[in-house]
């Protein structure tokens, strides 16, 4: 049995054990991807042109965030039920956080913060977005009542520690997926 919360040399050693359990096939492909001039690009992996004007994209994105903050509000009064227990049919508060008719919640918040990072320098800028996170974690910044009402717990320890340790604190992202596919 391994602990998950081993370092990183430790965990692939542990996974290394186990490659010549994986089919021929996958092994190939998996060496070639830790070999970086091994990288072969592929039409999805290619940034996609633009196919609409500035305008229309803008107003697109303005609408995706729209959508957003409403969906949000008007679920939040379903919040931590049980998937079909209640409906709702209009936009009117309430739920677990007792949010009042068109409060959104962490999710919208965070969408923000993300969306302001990438108006403010055209680009997804790490620490300018961690930044605005703890802004609204400590500040309400970007929430519907200027207050942080609800966090999620992993959210939570990685602001906490961005606090604690700074900006090259990055958590453990050697084991996300996208991360390890590159």
């Amino acid at each position: 049995m391994i602990d998950l919360h081993a370092d990183d040399l430790t965990i692939s050693n542990y996974a290394d054990r186990y490659y010549d359990y994986l089919p021929p096939n996958i092994r190939k492909r998996l060496s070639e991807a830790t070999d970086p001039s091994a990288v072969k690009y592929e039409a999805w992996d290619e940034a996609l042109p633009l196919v609409t004007s500035r305008e229309i994209a803008r107003d697109k994105a303005i609408g995706a965030m729209v959508g957003l903050a409403v969906g949000d509000a008007v679920g939040t009064t379903l919040e931590f039920q049980a998937r079909d227990r209640y409906t709702v049919h209009d936009m009117v508060g309430g739920g677990a956080f007792r949010l009042k008719a068109g409060e959104w919640t962490d999710d919208t918040s965070m969408a923000l913060c993300l969306a302001e990072t990438y108006l403010q320098g055209n680009k997804l800028d790490v620490n300018d977005f961690r930044d605005r996170l703890v802004r609204w974690y400590k500040q309400g910044e970007n929430s519907s009542n200027s207050i942080c009402f609800d966090i999620g717990n992993t959210t939570r320890f990685a602001l906490e520690q961005y606090l604690q340790h700074g900006p090259k604190w990055m958590g453990n992202t050697e084991k996300i997926p996208p991360v390890t596919l590159r």
